[in-house]
């Protein structure tokens, strides 16, 4: 006897209700998929926007802690043997010294015509600053000094080092100082590593005047250093994605190095003493130290930076205003976020 067969399946209401369900677990998923990508996104941003500024803000305190060094003793005139001594890159008699960018709360100026508002005056030398940002200047040693291993038979003999100390290439820009309230600026005209740091006249970029230094010359155990004209500033970079802050140390195009991608500004003052306590007791832009001459009497110096996320990292506007020194940027009106990074920095060597 043949048996029947029954057949059962999903009704089609069932399939239906199946695929609600389905499509709200699915939707579920996906949504909890792109706010932890968003929230994934937004933090990562932030956590960029922090490891650069710290970056930055390292970079431009160590370099400012230099400024004036004059070896082991402070305030010593300096003896600057190069040809061109009051140059921008080698007037090292000038620690410090900076430049106000007077336009920066008109963010609608392009980039090009920044250089018509700077205060005081820009050196022709530095010519690429751009952007929406003050500059700052910073001349002193880079890197650490080394000891003299014999004295000078004459003014012009060069100067001895042990061979393991001497790192310091052809044609740097050198400083030797001596306990006795000597020092002399010079540029380094023969090779490294021979144990001996020339001094031999001539004409070069810069090149040495002449060939000998101060009387009585430098003995055993003077201080020998390589000295350095380091600027700061904003400008556009080369990929015309925004702003960056670059340095650079030497008047050729192939000194210049962006350091951090994505600053929209930079502000700074200037902490001067007046009273000789060699604490600051009022903070001057650039242009107001000039116009008072008191680069000498400058000990600290304010910064102020505002980064921003590379990319856009949230859905809502940018509408914020930023102030840096009261100096007004924004509203940016993007998907980006920003933070502004402040510090002081004291000169080292003009707080003895």
């Amino acid at each position: 006897m043949r048996k029947s067969v029954y057949q059962s399946g999903f009704t089609l209401i069932e399939v239906m209700v199946a695929m609600m369900i389905t499509l709200i677990l699915m939707s579920a998923v996906f949504m909890t998929f792109t706010k932890s990508s968003e929230a994934y996104r937004y933090t990562m941003g932030l956590a960029d926007i922090q490891e650069r500024g710290r970056f930055a803000m390292s970079f431009l305190q160590e370099a400012i802690r230099t400024a004036d060094y004059t070896g082991c003793q402070q305030g010593v005139p300096i003896n600057n043997q190069l040809n061109n001594p009051a140059g921008y890159f080698w007037n090292f008699g000038v620690g410090i010294e900076g430049v106000d960018s007077s336009e920066d709360d008109d963010l609608n100026v392009p980039p090009t015509n920044w250089n018509n508002a700077w205060a005081p005056a820009i050196d022709p030398a530095l010519t690429l600053p751009q952007g929406t940002g003050d500059v700052i200047t910073v001349r002193g040693s880079v890197g650490t000094s080394v000891r003299l291993t014999g004295g000078m038979a004459t003014l012009a003999s060069p100067l001895p080092l042990a061979a393991a100390n001497d790192t310091f290439a052809q044609n740097s820009i050198m400083m030797v100082s001596s306990c006795a309230g000597l020092t002399d600026v010079f540029q380094r005209t023969n090779a490294q590593g021979t144990g001996v740091v020339a001094h031999a006249a001539g004409a070069g970029n810069p090149g040495n005047a002449v060939n000998t230094l101060a009387a009585p010359g430098y003995p055993t155990d003077s201080h020998l250093t390589q000295v350095m004209t380091r600027s700061f500033f904003i400008r556009t970079n080369p990929a015309g994605t925004g702003n960056s802050l670059y340095v650079r140390w030497g008047p050729t195009n192939a000194e210049l190095r962006e350091l951090i991608e994505d600053v929209d500004g930079m502000q700074i003052q200037y902490g001067i003493t007046t009273d000789n306590t060699r604490a600051a007791n009022q903070y001057l832009t650039a242009d107001q130290v000039a116009a008072a001459g008191a680069w000498a009497s400058v000990v600290s110096v304010r910064i102020s930076l505002l980064v921003r996320s590379p990319d856009g990292i949230t859905k809502a506007q940018d509408n914020r205003i930023y102030r840096l020194f009261g100096i007004q940027y924004g509203p940016y009106r993007d998907l980006r976020r920003r933070r502004v990074f402040t510090t002081v920095v004291s000169l080292r060597n003009r707080m003895n």
